[in-house]
C-alpha cells in the first residue's frame, strides 16, 4: 500500500486570505477600542458625507491594481468661508 502525502502548504494558501484576514482584525480591533483607529470601511462614508455637508462634488473611487480616491476641490468662488 502506498503512502499518501498531504501537503499543508497547499492548505495554507488556499486559506491565506482568510488567516490575513483574521490577523489584521486581531491587530485591528485593539487599536479601534483604543481610538487610534476607526473601523474598516467607514472612511468612505464619511468622506462623501464631509463632501455633501460643504457642498462638494462627490469623491471618485477607483479599485483597478491599487485604490484611488479622486476628491475634488472647489474653486475659488465657491471656497468655503469660515
Amino acid at each position: 500500500m502506498a503512502k499518501q502525502k498531504i501537503f499543508i502548504s497547499s492548505v495554507q494558501q488556499e486559506f491565506a486570505a482568510e488567516r490575513q484576514a483574521l490577523h489584521d482584525y486581531i491587530l485591528a480591533d485593539p487599536m479601534y477600542l483604543k481610538g487610534y483607529i476607526e473601523r474598516m470601511g467607514t472612511g468612505t462614508a464619511d468622506i462623501v458625507r464631509i463632501a455633501h455637508e460643504n457642498n462638494l462634488q462627490e469623491p471618485e473611487f477607483e479599485q483597478q491594481e491599487d485604490f484611488k480616491t479622486i476628491i475634488f476641490r472647489p474653486s475659488s468662488d465657491q471656497a468655503p468661508t469660515k
